[in-house]
């Protein structure tokens, strides 16, 4: 071989392994930014699960710890899918209301249906009657 072209084969090595490091720098830099952010992210969620019921203020400092590693922060997600049923359709048979309705006659869709309680109409009507309504 020649003087030149091992010389020009080191220059190339050279120039790879550069254009490498600095590639690596740009990972290492991109991850660091992701990692600050998380950092910064993490407070807010830990708050927000402690709001929503979905653990409890003791735990605070474990779901801190939880939150930086991925692996760990898939999990939490799947359990808090797992608990999440406010887009789970009632029951058949099953009230899907937490309290009873106020029944209001003037809403009402069913023309002549008795009425559990007073009505608008009997309100009016004893008014124009003179008489007192206590409903």
């Amino acid at each position: 071989m020649s003087q030149s072209t091992i010389a020009q084969k080191v220059i190339d090595h050279i120039g790879f392994s550069s254009a490498a490091i600095d590639k690596a720098g740009q990972a290492i830099e991109a991850q660091k930014a992701i990692t600050e952010k998380c950092a910064q992210l993490i407070p807010a969620a830990v708050d927000a699960m402690i709001a929503k019921g979905l653990i409890e203020p003791d735990e605070k400092e474990a779901a801190a710890t939880a939150l930086t590693d991925p692996a760990q922060v898939i999990e939490i997600l799947t359990k808090t899918a797992e608990r999440h049923d406010e887009s789970v359709p009632g029951t058949l048979g099953q009230p899907t209301q937490k309290s009873a309705a106020v029944y209001n006659s003037l809403e009402s869709p069913y023309v002549g249906s008795r009425t559990p309680g007073p009505t608008e109409s009997d309100r009016r009507l004893f008014e124009g009657l003179g008489l007192s309504y206590t409903g």
